[in-house]
């Protein structure tokens, strides 16, 4: 070590060359490689919380760019007791540090008058694209202002770097505590002062930027005249004076108008997209700014500490470089590169100020400032009343939240974005890195930096053009990287979207999948972040997703609020609930998240990438949806898939999905093998700095896969058993180097010398409560986890937590926790099992799950029977498995419910239960129940008769009723209704022969059997008996709380009502039902309502407009959940069209429903359809198609035996038609079935008619 000098860590300190509130600045070098560096060290009065959380933000923001105009953090660590004894305690031991490169033109000065425009451009141009950099690996700044701005001295210019990250915000982390809020009040955005924490984003940086600019632009600051925290009012309220000037380009105000813009979605949204606007203006007529001789017109600036700098880093050295004198007037840069050390007081550097009496409210601590936002608040709404008072308009303001509601109206359409032109490869100029890999630094920033990315270029050019592509015809693709785990698939895909976000040629959403299905789609919880709606409750949520389409209109538009909040599966505030929906299909949930993706890609295409897709088959049913559905394709998404094929058993159900995923043209599978041997030997070299011996051993023992080199790297730092040297870090004499086979020897090994120390851990067991956590999921709540280790006897996790915390294996999403790699809690699932764990931790699970939580939670027994079936506890699964999976068929995810029905029927054959075990036929009678759902008929019909065939071979009456009444549904749904009625009494009469010990627990379907007998004699208008059907129904459904079947019974009551003529009774009926629906958010039963109460209207009060506004929002409805029910509703439409003639556009519609019922294979409501085609045909003069129509209405009305009065309208309507201008023998078809129908409704009206007309 040099004489005189200090030594921390791998470096020297030279001399002190700035302090500030936080601490000190040190000029260094590196002791091996004689590299200048700067070293900030916190002081001892820097020993708060709060200075640390500063401290260490930076570290972690900095740590993981890398990036020419970014200060570049070289290392990491704290000071030892031989450096506090050197300085005779002035550095405190164990006080955190940190190294970066040397600034040796020390802080961008302020200027004082306006800049040539060359130069500004530039300067704002090396900004963007560093922010550019930091935005796309989710960091924000939230401070820029000249004072963190370092200018570097370099051969052939000067280079602009931005520092002190201490307030960075990483996109989705937590904020300040106790509601407090950071900044500099000159350059803060408006939702940074008004602590909007989930609104800032890239938008809050260029908003500061421009701040900046303006400055650049005028010499002035902005709002020059304001002081204190007036200048917080002005941030929020008002616009600052326009920037004129022949030394500015035209187009210059408006741009930095959309720069300055106070809302969010004003502003762009991108920096790529503020650099390629600020790149395409002309140049300005005159090269440099008029400066007036005479002076006193000049604003005059109050002087206070808006601007200053936390450090004034400077080399020594008598001149700034060429290109940056040009910038600033003498004053400014004499101060800039003055030398020696100077100490900052008040402010952060640069001019002395005078403090603003204002400025007390703001705890100032040099320029970033902390600030309460109840006193924020406080002073605005001061401001503003006494701004207000001469409109006496006085109302003080409490809540920042009211503060930004009566600042920023509702949300609008988001303005038009840039389109900015993408370059031809995702390839750009490596900048000169004169650190490279310094010798034996950068221990201490192990786990922050980014792990760079080797090789790989196929790959990237592969997704690059198919982003192209996708941008330039508004396809969407799909790209799967297929490989074995720890390849780097995931790797590639976040090094594509992040270079994607800094061209701003794309937006980028995650999604990611685990193997337990319980949590919501990972599609959803894209959205959810997206949003940013994670952890709130869905009151909350809501505002957010109301703001986020009003922003992102569609045309025509869609109701998807609660669709949206329903996806993202929160938890309710018991004091501001918000209503359920129910979805009816897989389809209409793909749907809701197509136009939200359809949204987001109003200005740029999509980049979704959904890592380990395999374990969702939802994910790949709905990517296969959204590449062949004629609209969904049109869409610009590119899915960035990874899958392990390995993973994926051929029996599963995901399987099945993945294959027909791969038969769709617009896929493409990319398999990722391990890395070449050099590729893997550049990896490891380029990761720490490792000798190179024992990089190559590292190379060869990890066969190609990054991750194995990764972990076994980051084991040796977690150890501290790398130890520097004049070739590198090696290994510490007398540690073994012997290199573990696996990745799970390694998580293993690491995590046993986690937890060697048993003292510190007390009587816990933390390998064994790791394991019960792995059992809970990849991602699981704290709570249960604790619960079940108590349980289980293995002591407190808060140790446990804390060390998986600081050694980076645990991440916390309250009130969750999560593994930080999916391969750590397989490891832990494999180390259970080996020692015998395995079952009894997921058995201590499902009884937590019984003991703590009731079985109203949402996958309640979804959730206990995957730990019973995980415990091998077969018998004790069945009836959970059989709820969870009817749970699944009551929210429409038929797929995981058919795959626990087949979990079920295995743990019957592990109890090796009789093949004719009653207990089997209700697994395939609740897989009949969810086929019948999807209209899967030929499919359910084989296993009802399974069903019923062992239900009479052992005599159940349980089964013989559940079997027959499934079989009375699927007869009903195939129109033959008079085999379907006696079907269904045939199934009423067993449930009468049930015990009375079972009785209770089939009250359910006896009420549904009785519901849909009730809906069958109403079809053949038998009015009486069809309501006491439907009265039995609804006393038992009452009875048993059961009021969605509740729900459905009321709504058929109210239609015998209508049918009757006895209008009054059925709209009450059809009101209840209503509300019922509402309440249970059943959008699909919620449009059938709409559509009858629209023909109570108009067949009961014949007002054909009210009839139609209700028809019309049924039709709204059922467009926006894609159900196929709206048939109705089209059949009441075209009733309408009929009755005025309008008999052209009438046909148009039938035709078009009759198809898709026919495709749909279903046919009871074209007995409706027919009838109405046949006037259709008869005025359009299109006979052929009527004579084959009566005959289909003839065949269809004889089998399903249908009687309606609307059948009688167009039958009687059609008859006149060809008497007028057809034959007499085709009116006398129609008539005849006319006939029929007036004599069952008992019409004599209609038959005195008929008759007459003969």
């Amino acid at each position: 070590m040099s004489e005189n000098r200090l030594s921390i860590g791998p470096f020297e300190l030279i001399k002190p060359i700035g302090k500030g509130s936080m601490g000190v600045v040190w000029q260094g070098i590196h002791r091996a490689q004689s590299v200048p560096v700067a070293v900030k060290i916190l002081s001892t009065f820097g020993d708060q919380d709060e200075f640390r959380q500063s401290f260490m933000n930076e570290v972690r923001a900095v740590a993981r760019l890398h990036h020419p105009s970014i200060i570049r953090l070289l290392d990491y660590g704290v000071t030892d007791d031989a450096l506090s004894e050197s300085t005779g305690g002035q550095i405190a031991i164990r006080s955190p540090y940190y190294a970066m490169e040397l600034a040796t033109g020390g802080t961008l000065p302020r200027p004082k008058q306006p800049l040539p425009w060359l130069q500004m451009r530039y300067l704002l141009l090396e900004l963007l694209d560093a922010l550019a950099h930091a935005h796309a690996r989710d960091v924000i700044h939230r401070d820029i202002k000249p004072g963190n701005i370092l200018l570097m001295y370099e051969k052939s210019h000067t280079r602009a770097m931005l520092t002190d990250f201490g307030i960075a915000k990483a996109v989705g982390s937590k904020e300040l505590p106790n509601g407090l809020v950071a900044g500099t009040p000159r350059y803060m955005a408006p939702e940074q002062i008004l602590n909007q924490t989930r609104d800032q984003g890239p938008w809050t940086d260029l908003y500061s930027l421009g701040c900046l600019a303006y400055l650049f632009a005028t010499g002035r600051r902005i709002f020059a005249r304001a002081t204190g925290t007036e200048v917080l009012r002005c941030q929020i309220d008002e616009e600052p004076e326009p920037v004129t000037g022949r030394h500015l380009p035209e187009g210059f105000q408006k741009w930095l108008s959309k720069m300055l813009a106070k809302k969010p979605s004003h502003r762009f949204e991108y920096a790529a997209e503020a650099a390629w606007e600020l790149i395409s203006l002309a140049e300005p007529e005159l090269e440099a700014p008029e400066i007036p001789s005479n002076t006193q017109n000049v604003v005059a600036e109050p002087v206070d500490s808006m601007d200053s700098c936390d450090y004034n880093i400077v080399e020594e050295r008598g001149s700034a470089s060429s290109v940056f004198k040009t910038l600033y007037n003498s004053d400014q840069l004499q101060l800039a590169v003055a030398q020696g050390t100077r100490e900052v007081s008040s402010g952060q550097g640069g001019e002395e100020s005078d403090k603003d009496i204002a400025d007390d409210l703001l705890n100032d601590m040099g320029d970033t400032m902390r600030m309460d936002s109840a006193d924020i608040a406080k002073v605005i709404s001061e401001q503003a009343q006494a701004a207000r008072a001469r409109d006496e308009q006085e109302h003080e303001l409490s809540t920042l939240a009211e503060v930004y509601r009566s600042r920023i109206a509702g949300a609008e359409p988001r303005e038009g974005s840039s389109v900015v032109p993408a370059p031809k490869t995702w390839r750009r100029e490596a900048f000169n890195d004169q650190f490279g890999q310094l010798l034996c630094a950068g221990l201490g920033l192990w786990g922050l930096r980014t792990i760079p990315l080797v090789d790989r270029d196929a790959e990237r050019d592969l997704i690059y053009d198919r982003l192209l592509a996708t941008r330039s015809d508004h396809q969407a693709r799909c790209i799967i990287l297929d490989g074995p785990r720890g390849t780097g698939k995931s790797r590639i895909i976040e090094w594509i979207s992040q270079r994607a976000h800094e061209l701003s040629i794309a937006h980028t959403l995650k999604a990611i999948h685990y193997q337990d299905h319980i949590q919501a789609p990972g599609i959803a919880r894209a959205m959810t972040y997206a949003l940013v709606c994670q952890n709130l409750t869905r009151n909350l949520a809501l505002e957010r997703i109301e703001s986020f389409l009003s922003e992102h209109p569609l045309q025509p538009e869609f109701d998807d609020a609660l669709p949206m909040l329903e996806l993202m599966q929160l938890e309710d505030d018991p004091e501001h609930p918000i209503a359920n929906i129910r979805f009816d299909s897989a389809e209409e949930q793909y749907f809701v998240l197509a136009r939200f993706l359809k949204r987001v890609t109003h200005d740029r295409p999509v980049i979704l990438w959904l890592d380990d897709i395999h374990y969702s088959k939802f994910g790949m049913d709905f990517v296969r949806f959204f590449l062949t559905d004629e609209v969904a394709k049109q869409i610009p998404v590119l899915f960035l898939c990874t899958t392990r094929n390995e993973d994926l058993d051929d029996a599963q159900p995901q399987a099945e999905s993945m294959r027909e995923l791969l038969e769709v043209p617009t896929v493409i599978r990319r398999s990722i093998a391990p890395l070449a041997y050099e590729d893997q030997l550049k990896l490891v070299h380029e990761l720490i700095g490792l000798d190179d011996d024992l990089c190559e051993q590292v190379a060869q023992r990890t066969s190609g896969m990054p991750l194995f080199a990764i972990q076994i790297v980051g084991d040796w730092i977690e150890r501290g058993v790398l130890i520097p040297s004049s070739t590198g870090f090696v290994v510490k004499e007398g540690v073994s180097l012997a290199l573990p086979d696996s990745l799970h020897e390694l998580w293993i090994s690491r995590l046993h010398l986690i937890f060697k120390d048993s003292k510190k851990f007390g009587n816990a067991r933390p390998i064994e409560q790791l394991e019960i956590a792995a059992c809970l999921g990849n991602h699981f709540d704290a709570d249960e986890w604790r619960i079940a280790c108590e349980m289980a006897e293995l002591g407190n996790v808060a140790k446990t937590v804390e060390a998986m915390l600081e050694h980076k294996l645990f991440e916390m999403k309250y009130p969750n926790i999560q593994f930080a790699h999916d391969l750590l809690r397989e490891s832990l699932l494999r180390n259970a099992r080996e020692n015998n764990r395995f079952k009894d931790h997921h058995m201590i699970c499902a009884d937590m799950l019984r003991a703590y939580f009731s079985d109203a939670l949402t996958f309640y027994h979804e959730r206990r029977a995957e730990h019973l079936y995980a415990a091998n506890a077969w018998e004790a699964c069945i009836d959970p498995l059989l709820q969870a999976a009817k749970l699944r068929q009551q929210r429409c995810e038929f797929s995981t419910g058919y795959m626990l029905l087949q979990q079920r029927e295995t743990a019957i054959d592990n109890c090796h239960a009789d093949a004719d075990s009653p207990i089997r036929a209700l697994g395939w009678l609740a897989q009949a129940n969810a086929l019948l759902q999807e209209a899967r008929l030929d499919e359910a019909t084989p296993i009802v008769e399974r069903a019923l065939a062992l239900g009479q071979r052992v005599q159940s009456p349980a089964i013989q009723a559940l079997s027959f009444k499934e079989k009375g549904v699927l007869l009903y749904m195939r129109n033959n209704v008079g085999d379907a009625i006696d079907t269904l009494m045939v199934s009423l009469s067993f449930f009468g022969q049930i015990s009375e010990r079972r009785k209770a627990g089939y009250m359910s379907e006896k009420a549904e059997t009785l519901s849909l007998i009730g809906r069958i004699c109403d079809v053949r208008h038998e009015l009486d008996l069809a309501r006491n059907y439907l009265q039995q129904a609804i006393d038992i459904q009452n009875e048993i709380h059961d009021y969605c079947g509740l729900g459905r019974s009321y709504k058929s009551l109210g239609n015998t009502y209508q049918h009757g003529g006895m209008y009054e009774d059925a709209r009450k009926s059809l009101d209840f039902a209503l509300q019922i629906f509402q309440n249970m958010g059943y959008r699909l039963y919620i449009a059938n309502c709409y559509n009858d109460i629209g023909e109570i209207y108009r067949l009961g009060y014949q007002q054909p407009d009210e009839a139609e506004v209700w028809y019309r929002n049924a039709m709204e409805l059922y467009r926006e959940i894609n159900a196929p029910d709206g048939t109705t509703t089209v059949i009441n439409l075209v009733m309408l069209l009929l009755a005025k003639h309008r008999f052209s556009e009438a046909k148009s519609l039938v035709l078009e429903q009759i198809e898709k019922l026919e495709t749909h294979g279903q046919s009871f409501d074209l007995n409706w359809l027919y009838a109405e085609l046949l006037p259709c045909c008869a005025a359009t003069f299109d006979w052929p198609m009527f004579d084959s129509t009566v005959l289909l209405l003839g065949k269809t009305l004889e089998d399903s035996m249908v009687v309606d009065a609307d059948i009688l309208y167009c039958t009687e309507l059609a008859a006149n038609l060809c008497s007028k201008y057809a034959t007499h023998e085709q009116g006398s078809f129609c008539r005849e079935i006319a006939k029929q129908q007036a004599i069952r409704l008992n019409d004599s009206g209609a038959m005195s008619r008929l008759n007459a007309s003969t």
